[in-house]
């Protein structure tokens, strides 16, 4: 018997606390944008303000599971300083409290740098649950 994911995660719960859940695997074409963009789509059905963020930078797809067009501003362009905040990045998606941290191709020559990562922090303390999709 499956439970739903209401069922596993209250609401109760899910008011009190935030959270961030990654969603990784060893190779690609498995399903990790698909399950990223399912959980999401259920915890904002639940009233949860969601945050999914999109770090693969071989096939960045996340926001085509979203049925959304290519975001102007991506997480490329917070990496790469031509944004100065995650906040210029987020974008609003069909599904009302769920946002999107986009990703754009080709891969990013050097995708670390801790400084702007730390600024994910910023954005856990303003939503209820973050989902970070990778390669």
């Amino acid at each position: 018997m499956s439970a739903s994911l209401s069922e596993v995660v209250p609401m109760a719960a899910a008011r009190s606390r935030r959270e961030i859940w990654a969603v990784g695997g060893g190779k690609g074409g498995i399903g990790k944008s698909f399950i990223t963009a399912s959980l999401g789509w259920e915890l904002a059905g639940m009233g949860r303000r969601v945050v999914l963020v999109d770090a693969d930078l071989g096939g960045a797809n996340l926001h085509l599971q979203l049925g959304m067009p290519k975001p102007a501003r991506t997480l490329g362009d917070f990496i790469q300083r031509r944004a100065s905040s995650l906040e210029e990045v987020l974008t609003d998606t069909p599904v009302p409290g769920l946002r999107l941290v986009a990703r754009r191709q080709p891969r990013v020559r050097r995708a670390h740098r801790g400084d702007r990562l730390d600024s994910f922090e910023l954005v856990r303390e303003r939503v209820d649950a973050c989902g970070a999709q990778s390669i």
